[in-house]
């Protein structure tokens, strides 16, 4: 079930973004609205705007998950988003880099996106330490598995600094 209107419900108040909607009744509903978080702040950095994210106030799935441990993105392996391009997105932001954080943004919204469809297409097994996504120790940008034996071979990290701005710096 889709919620009507839902980027309706998040406000950017003073460079922060804000939730205005009723707490999720459903982990669906959890998943929507952190969708929703990530694509708008991927968005407002796209057009050159630094949005603080307004951390588990905006979020859906710690509005559902109070307990961190039970949050999905725990059960994955990353407790309290620890080890995920989220707290790249926060450093990108707190240094003023609107394009690491148009990166990292897309970064967040990719991984959340891997962490959902495999909590969805099997819920019985969980994976072991070759998750399906990972993510690039450069820039936070994250890829599916598929995505990144695309671009990487053995975990050369040459194709990404080629096609990826924010890698090219580091050069």
């Amino acid at each position: 079930m889709k919620i009507e209107n839902l980027q309706d419900r998040f406000k950017i108040i003073e460079d922060i973004l804000v939730y205005r909607g009723r707490k999720p009744r459903n982990a669906l509903e959890a998943w929507e609205i952190t969708f929703a978080k990530w694509e708008i702040l991927e968005l407002e950095s796209l057009k050159g705007n630094l949005i603080n994210d307004g951390k588990y106030l905006t979020c859906g799935l710690c509005q559902m998950f109070t307990a961190c441990d039970t949050c999905p993105i725990a059960t994955a392996g990353f407790e309290g988003c620890v080890g995920t391009p989220y707290y790249k997105y926060t450093t990108a932001i707190r240094t003023q880099n609107v394009e690491k954080a148009a990166i990292c943004a897309h970064g967040e919204s990719m991984f959340l996106k891997a962490i959902y469809q495999n909590s969805i297409e099997d819920t019985e097994s969980k994976p072991d330490d070759d998750w399906a996504f990972r993510t690039c120790d450069i820039c936070g940008l994250a890829f599916t598995e598929d995505e990144w034996d695309i671009r990487y071979t053995d975990d050369d990290m040459n194709f990404h600094k080629d096609c990826c701005p924010e890698c090219q710096e580091g050069k």
